[in-house]
């Protein structure tokens, strides 16, 4: 059961991400110190902003509660081995749910002044070494998270939905055991304008072909999918009346020019190589656009043909 809190620790407390390397550090972010116990149990966590929270465990290194130095007392319920439960001494909860594999694929949180319980996390495993996961606001989908984990499992890149990109270094322990944790901004907004340009533009696209969306029945959602051969791909959905119909964009950039768009490609999707592959669809029904050469002005996904536009 330490592994299973060990991820819900991981997700839940850290804001961090993943690859290594070759990015530039233009702007700190934050840092967190670890301690452990003889079993390898987190016991304590001290953040810059001088945050502290400790952990507490049974005898079979269960987690029992939590204590932060803001007052606030979390005690853990280990329901079964997929299935944790928070509860805070303001009132609020968290649940956590794993599969079969011990991978955490949602989590509940209700907030003790709201009657709703309908904020939640779904998380995807992609492959070992990348997980998705979209936040819901009482049952509307937010925004959208990727972290990435290199060969041993350490997280070291995250990007959202927002176009942020963050990445992470360590300091360890003898023992390999994470002892420092620093956060960096990938590119600062102040550093580099891209970052809004992208912004500026995809507003605009949308207030252009997305008209009245501010309504209790339509909303807009943006996603950043990743980064290919020259370009980074940007998805654009518009979810719409009582039975939640969703029309998405995919929208393509290079560096920070708006290239164009292809229309109604509605699927999970990510960025294996040079490729944008979209795990909802079978191969020979066409499931991948190959950016290696290009940008392709039409391109067979979901047995249809689908055309670039601008």
């Amino acid at each position: 059961m330490k592994k299973l809190f060990g991820i819900a620790i991981l997700l839940c407390l850290s804001f961090s991400v993943f690859a290594k390397g070759t990015f530039k550090k233009s702007k700190y972010v934050l840092f967190d110190v670890k301690q452990y116990d003889v079993n390898g149990n987190l016991t304590e966590e001290t953040w810059d902003d001088g945050y502290n929270c400790k952990y507490f465990y049974d005898e079979n290194n269960n987690p029992v509660r939590s204590v932060q130095n803001t007052g606030i007392t979390t005690e853990f319920k280990v329901v079964d081995e997929h299935e944790i439960l928070e509860t805070w001494s303001d009132g609020s909860q968290r649940q956590y749910i794993y599969d079969m594999n011990h991978n955490l694929v949602r989590e509940y949180w209700k907030d003790p002044e709201d009657e709703r319980f309908e904020n939640y996390m779904e998380y995807t495993f992609i492959d070992n070494r990348e997980v998705r996961y979209s936040v819901y606001m009482y049952g509307e989908k937010t925004s959208t998270y990727w972290n990435y984990y290199d060969e041993n499992g350490v997280l070291v890149r995250r990007t959202n939905s927002y176009g942020d990109e963050y990445f992470l270094d360590y300091d360890y322990y003898e023992n390999g055991k994470v002892k420092t944790r620093y956060m960096y901004e990938l590119k600062s907004k102040k550093e580099n304008k891209s970052i809004d340009e992208i912004h500026y533009t995809l507003t605009k696209i949308n207030r252009d072909y997305w008209p009245s969306v501010n309504s209790d029945e339509k909303v807009l959602v943006l996603q950043y999918i990743g980064s290919t051969a020259k370009y980074k791909i940007y998805s654009s959905s518009l979810v719409w009346g009582s039975a939640k119909r969703e029309t998405t964009r995919l929208i393509v950039f290079k560096g920070n020019k708006y290239q164009g768009h292809y229309y109604g490609i509605n699927s999970n999707m990510y960025i294996d190589g040079n490729k944008l592959i979209f795990s909802d669809y079978e191969k020979e029904y066409g499931n991948a656009i190959d950016f290696s050469k290009g940008i392709p002005k039409e391109v067979y996904v979901d047995g249809e043909i689908k055309g670039f536009a601008k």
